[in-house]
């Protein structure tokens, strides 16, 4: 497509009409005698221009476009009269641009303004009949510009091409139905249909629906294109599906191609997938829901990259569309919300997060044809999604077209709003619809400011958007005039409900206000194509869905699933929920891989240092993660712990999370030296927060009493440090007999107790008194016993006993396994603009709203934080971070 940078014909006019009708009327009634004809023209120019200011550009037809070409020409020829051989400008060989500029040329300068006055009376001296002739088509003119005002005010009326659906725009309502029946009925997964079976299987193959159909030129079948998903999405299947415009219409209706039809029954779909034939599979749907096949499928127009696809929050993020890529987007994405406004295909809410695009596979690293998509929900309506909402103090009533409001204003911008979505806002249906609408209206100022270099009908956009944005627009004018009739005949009418029928007058009002201006932009302010545009994505996150990752994935949420993973059951061994953590943060690890995550979480350990050379450390993946060392407790220049404590937590927490940053601050020498080192505990968290910039804190001791220094030093790095740290601290082991320790009761710092592997919480827990929220404690005991053997081979006079050291270093490993998950999320699951909201996990807040999110109610005494049965009860990453969000969002 290309842009159109000359004017229509009706701009051109509009001015010149508003200049000229005076002194055409003023030489008409000084003349002698006066003339009539001439006042008729003027007066009609003078309705003209007014006309104009009414009219949306989109309002006026290609003929009226066409008349006022014709006007144009007629003007300059009244005020450039006599028409000589060599004055007379034929229509044809001169632009209605150059008009235009000649007569704005007389308009200002006086001389010439004298003559242009001069050559007006030699018109009007001419014959009746020509100056009739000039004066018919104004008036011709005048008069439909009249019945475009008296149709704009009559919703039902049609005034223009553009103000109603173009051929091939509209399907009949039961070819909506049986679309998404059909495909209801033939996506449908069937497992023996398949060679290799996974636990799980979805019920229904991922389908989605392209945005840009439309009907067959024989104008006998719908075309809908589709894009039908393997298990796993490995494999993204072409598909044309042909539904007949004729109701009555069957597969025993034979025509000449009907020959070439083969009927598939249930599962074929399945079997389509399997057999990955890289061709565009062309089925035809009858009215009985029976598919039939064609025999010679078409070749491929691309290669889709496997995975989910990428959505239209993360194009406008990393695409800078042009004003012709935005247009046609907008304009699609509005027709296929107004086609199928009533029907299934709305009961998910569409917003730049549900409208995806494919990829193509590695030929075209960066590109990605502008061809937008919606899935098809087959799962059940989502309540909150009612079409019309009549009680509640809501802003909007609408709430689909709001949202096609915002998507198109999102569009406009260039960038996505960043709404929430309502799932996860921890908002009431209320709340959340008035929240975007008051964030939409807001960055619609923002948009009017931005200019569009060489366009010049951005202002047809905008109102578009404005439509949407005012649920007004869209009352039911029928609905309007009963309640009045009622008033004075006392007629019963019941209230609309979400449930109620859609009122047809409600899709002609989104056409007409919202469909037919992008309408009219898409096919006037650029002439159109059928070929579909590549654009170009910056940092395209291709998913990298080759069958051994993808293998590899399920494996691990295979893997989770299986009842032994849950170690809270009564025959699992006591230590292996080590193991089962150990398999979580390789998880975790490979999906940092995938999403390119090279930053890693910093955990500092305050404690009585470490010990490097014990055989665990070995391993060189341990062995990398550790970064640097300070010894605030006896100014050692290389890690030394003679006590044994530190090395332990260190031990136990790289055994959790093998996938951090670690340091260690050495803050006593042993243990019973701790109440002896308060300036080192002060200086330690200092040197952590500003130093090493460390994301969590692990404190594996306690004070009996609160110290001044250390919360000053807390509250100091967690104030004044460039980004939010995690503190974590040992709740004490002091039985029934004394409260929680410090720091960890210091207000931002997060206590942690311990349980053993079944969540029961160990006696040596110290007892909290007061109201306040449940404890949280998580694994302090069963510790396995091969890391209790190689701590006693080095240190056989250490303290190794079960307690809250040991849970809070587990739990240092559990907040930065989930640190760093958080981190790779957005990549995997195409949610980029979520980065902000995910980043709430790092504050002590959100960490600890996410632990109690994790956590089993299994004692009286507290919470038990479980990450093992936090990840076994999910299936997918989508489920885990639908999860975070909802701990954010308490």
């Amino acid at each position: 497509m290309a842009i159109k940078n000359r004017a229509l014909s009706s701009e051109l006019l509009s001015p010149v009409a508003e200049e000229v009708w005076k002194p055409i009327f003023e030489v008409a009634r000084t003349s002698k005698p006066p003339s009539s004809e001439g006042a008729n023209i003027a007066i009609h120019l003078h309705l003209v221009a007014e006309a104009f200011k009414r009219q949306s550009l989109y309002h006026l037809t290609s003929e009226i476009q066409r008349q006022c070409d014709l006007v144009l020409r007629d003007i300059f020829n009244i005020c450039t009269w006599p028409l000589s051989s060599s004055s007379y400008h034929n229509p044809k060989e001169t632009s209605a641009q150059y008009l235009y500029t000649e007569l704005s040329r007389k308009f200002r300068h006086q001389p010439v303004q004298d003559e242009m006055i001069n050559s007006i009376s030699k018109f009007l001296l001419q014959g009746r009949s020509l100056i009739r002739r000039y004066s018919q088509r104004l008036e011709n003119l005048s008069v439909e510009l009249d019945r475009i005002d008296q149709n704009d005010a009559d919703e039902s009326a049609v005034s223009s091409q553009y103000l109603s659906p173009r051929n091939g725009d509209e399907y009949p309502d039961h070819v909506n139905r049986y679309l998404i029946d059909a495909l209801k009925e033939h996506s449908t997964c069937y497992p023996e249909s398949h060679a290799v079976k996974y636990r799980d299987m979805a019920k229904w193959h991922h389908t989605r629906i392209s945005l840009s159909n439309g009907v067959l030129a024989d104008e006998r079948f719908a075309e809908v294109e589709l894009m039908i998903a393997s298990q796993g999405m490995t494999l993204w299947q072409d598909i044309s599906l042909y539904i007949p415009l004729d109701h009555s219409m069957n597969s025993n209706d034979e025509t000449d191609h009907d020959m070439d039809l083969i009927p598939i029954t249930q599962g074929a779909v399945c079997q389509m997938l399997e057999e990955k034939s890289y061709n565009r599979i062309r089925l035809r749907l009858d009215m009985n829901h029976q598919l039939h096949k064609f025999r010679d499928p078409e070749f491929l127009r691309y290669f889709i990259s496997p995975g989910d696809g990428v959505q239209l929050s993360y194009i406008l993020h990393h695409c800078n569309l042009s004003v012709e890529h935005k247009i046609t987007l907008a304009y699609a994405i509005s027709r296929s919300c107004w086609q199928f406004y009533d029907f299934n295909l709305m009961h998910a809410r569409w917003t730049s997060d549900s409208i995806w695009f494919m990829p193509l596979d590695n030929h075209n690293k960066n590109q990605i044809p502008l061809r937008a998509y919606v899935s098809i929900p087959f799962h059940q309506q989502d309540q909150s999604l009612a079409e019309y909402l009549e009680t509640g103090d809501y802003t909007h009533r609408y709430p689909r077209i709001l949202f096609l409001g915002i998507i198109l204003l999102e569009i406009g911008l260039g960038k996505s709003l960043g709404i929430e979505p309502f799932e996860t806002s921890n908002l009431s249906l209320v709340a959340h619809t008035n929240k975007a609408h008051s964030k939409a209206q807001m960055r619609l100022n923002e948009f009017k400011k931005i200019s569009w270099t060489d366009f010049s009908y951005k202002d047809v956009f905008v109102e578009a958007v404005e439509k949407c944005m005012d649920s007004r627009n869209f009352d039911d004018m029928h609905k309007t005039q009963k309640r009045r009739r009622r008033r004075f005949h006392s007629i019963s009418k019941q209230p609309l409900t979400a449930n109620t029928s859609i009122p047809k007058e409600r899709r002609i009002a989104l056409y007409r206000k919202v469909v037919a201006p992008l309408c009219w932009l898409a096919n006037v302010g650029f002439e159109a194509s059928r070929e579909v545009p590549l654009i170009t994505v910056q940092n395209l996150q291709r998913p990298k869905s080759t069958v051994l990752e993808d293998e590899t994935t399920r494996a691990f949420w295979t893997s989770v699933k299986d009842p032994a993973f849950d170690t809270t059951n009564s025959v699992s061994q006591a230590g292996s929920w080590i193991d089962r953590l150990k398999v979580i943060s390789g998880y975790v690890l490979r999906c940092q891989r995938l999403a390119k995550v090279t930053t890693r979480i910093r955990v500092a350990i305050l404690d009585t240092g470490c010990n490097r050379d014990i055989p665990i450390f070995q391993n060189a993946t341990i062995s990398d993660c550790f970064k640097d060392w300070k010894d605030f407790a006896a100014d050692s220049q290389i890690s030394v712990d003679t006590f044994g404590h530190g090395t332990f937590m260190a031990c136990l927490l790289l055994q959790v999370a093998p996938i951090v940053d670690l340091y260690i601050a050495r803050i006593a020498v042993a243990q019973d030296q701790l109440e002896l080192s308060e300036d080192n505990v002060v200086q330690a968290i200092k040197h952590a927060g500003f130093t090493w910039k460390a994301d969590v804190v692990s404190m594996s001791f306690s004070f009996p009493k609160p110290s001044v220094a250390i919360s000053s030093a807390i509250e100091s790095v967690m104030r004044k440090s460039e980004k939010p740290i995690i503190f974590l601290g040992s709740a004490g082991n002091s039985s029934s007999d004394r409260g929680e320790a410090f720091p960890a009761r210091h207000p931002d710092v997060i206590p942690i107790y311990a349980t053993d592997h079944q969540g029961a919480f160990l006696r040596s827990n110290p007892t909290r008194s007061g109201d306040g929220p449940r404890v949280l404690g998580t694994y302090g005991d069963n510790i396995p016993e091969l890391i209790y053997a190689e701590m006693k081979q080095f240190f056989p006079l250490g303290d190794f006993s079960p307690g809250t050291s040991v849970s809070t270093a587990v739990a240092a490993g559990i907040v930065a396994m989930m640190l760093s998950y958080s981190a790779a999320l957005p990549a995997l699951i195409q949610a980029t603009l979520f980065e902000e909201i995910l980043e709430k996990l790092r504050t002590p807040k959100g960490m600890t709203n996410m632990l109690r999110v994790m956590s089993q109610n299994t004692d009286h005494r507290g919470d038990f934080v479980n990450p093992i049965r936090f990840w076994s009860d999910k299936s997918k990453d989508k489920e885990v971070f639908l999860a975070i969000c909802k701990a954010l969002a308490e």
